[in-house]
């Protein structure tokens, strides 16, 4: 009873990557039928580009989740752990989001190329979340510590003022 859980979530884990390979399926092959196959015509390189893309943030998602959901055995094949659970937010949710978006841009790239550009949603986020998340935060730190230290020294010596001495004449 003590692996209940890891038991559970393993099963959960394996019915979602199931579950999850073949809606990638559903999405992918009419792609690939109808845009390269059926339409090759009209499939330029700027087509095969935003493919290549597409299939390599799908891909690279697809087993990003399966190497989150694998569960680890011990030697004696013993379930030690359920794998990850793949509701979690961070990382894992993002990874979910970027599936569903590629697979957004697969089926509507049928209906016209410009929902091409929905893809730019994905390094457009990315960049939104580095910039508020990493750098202004790390930039803002530094430029507090600064205006700390600068009080710091000026409270320190008080004021400073000049001390005029007469010269001596003689």
């Amino acid at each position: 009873m003590a692996n209940a859980a890891a038991k559970k979530r393993a099963q959960r884990n394996t019915q979602i990557i199931s579950t999850l390979n073949k809606q990638q399926l559903l999405f992918l092959i009419p792609f690939l039928l109808i845009r390269v196959i059926w339409w090759w015509p009209s499939f330029t390189w700027l087509h095969i580009i935003g493919s290549t893309i597409l299939l390599i943030a799908n891909w690279y998602c697809f087993s990003s989740l399966k190497a989150y959901a694998k569960p680890s055995y011990s030697e004696s094949g013993e379930l030690i752990d359920g794998g990850a659970d793949l509701d979690m937010k961070g990382l894992v949710e993002y990874h979910w989001d970027v599936l569903y978006i590629t697979w957004f841009c697969f089926v509507t790239t049928l209906i016209s190329d410009w929902f091409w550009l929905v893809f730019l949603v994905v390094p457009a986020f990315a960049l939104y979340k580095i910039w508020f998340e990493v750098l202004y935060p790390t930039w803002q730190a530094k430029r507090m510590m600064e205006q700390q230290r600068e009080e710091m020294n000026s409270s320190k010596g008080g004021k400073k003022t000049k001390v005029r001495t007469r010269k001596s004449r003689n």
